[in-house]
């Protein structure tokens, strides 16, 4: 953000202006304004927190353990994320490929850890250069007709592309994605703990710290939950990692987009096989980092 505009925003949100006064005096729109001001929250410099409730720009997490229950000895999941669908960019070709890949392994479930759909930002060219489908009905039917079907789930928390539409007309995507496909099943926004046969599994997107709702930063996320899970997945940045952090097992998918640049190459997802001891407990996990 420009640092005047910066500053001039910061003024008129503790003048208590209203959203509408504050559109005219910067000359800019109301979605523009919202995404602002969210950039003024996660750098720690909002004060006013009566602004919190016009610009909410994302989904409430479900703070709720989803729970799947699963008896095999050996469990099989796939990790990916950031499809951003409707994008230019997108690659549907590669996910059918990676799908394939899944039933041909016999993988138990897939978790996608956001960014299903491109979305639609404040961005003018955004709409004009970048998109496959630059309308909700449009990015809903196309994602719906696209990702490929799986004879098991695919669970998708939604990422901050997923969420510009909430912002925009208050609808959830995945959501209603979810609601036409069977093997889709939406875990909410920002993040989700996943009981997975008493594996305990968490998904975040990782732009944001749901607990804080500043920016996310590893491991002191991790280090900072109260119960540490056994493995967290994380998305958003487009760069993978894999890190142990105490006992917990963390891992960072890449895009599944064709390259931007040079900066922007990876193409990666992790198989994981999950092995229990008689006791249900984790015996060890193998893992295995594909490139595309």
């Amino acid at each position: 953000m420009e640092y005047t505009l910066y500053k001039n925003l910061l003024k008129l949100i503790d003048m208590n202006l209203s959203i509408e006064e504050m559109c005219e005096i910067l000359n800019i729109d109301i979605i523009t304004l919202k995404i602002l001001i969210d950039d003024i929250r996660k750098n720690g410099d909002l004060k006013n927190e009566n602004i919190d409730k016009v610009t909410r720009i994302r989904p409430k997490p479900n703070d709720e353990i989803f729970n799947i229950t699963e008896d095999s000895e050996c469990i099989k999941i796939a990790l990916i994320g950031d499809t951003h669908l409707a994008l230019k960019r997108d690659d549907i070709d590669l996910l059918n490929k990676i799908y394939d890949e899944v039933e041909k392994k016999r993988v138990n479930y897939v978790f996608h850890c956001g960014d299903f759909t491109e979305g639609l930002s404040y961005r003018k060219k955004h709409i004009t250069s970048h998109l496959k489908e630059a309308t909700y009905e449009g990015q809903l039917e196309y994602s719906i007709a696209n990702y490929p079907m799986y004879s098991g789930k695919t669970y998708v928390i939604s990422g901050n592309h997923d969420d510009w539409w909430y912002l925009i007309n208050n609808k959830e995507i995945i959501r209603d994605i979810s609601k036409e496909r069977d093997d889709i099943v939406y875990l909410g926004a920002l993040y989700r703990n996943i009981d997975l046969a008493n594996i305990k599994i968490q998904i975040v997107h990782g732009d944001i710290n749901p607990i804080t709702g500043k920016k996310l930063k590893q491991p002191g996320y991790v280090l900072g939950l109260k119960e540490m899970p056994d493995i967290m997945h994380f998305g958003h940045i487009h760069k993978h990692l894999y890190e142990v952090i105490k006992k917990t097992e963390c891992f960072r998918t890449s895009s599944l987009c064709e390259p931007r640049d040079e900066r922007d190459i990876e193409r990666i997802i992790f198989w994981l096989n999950i092995y229990k001891d008689d006791n249900g407990k984790i015996k060890k996990i193998d893992k295995k980092m594909q490139c595309f």
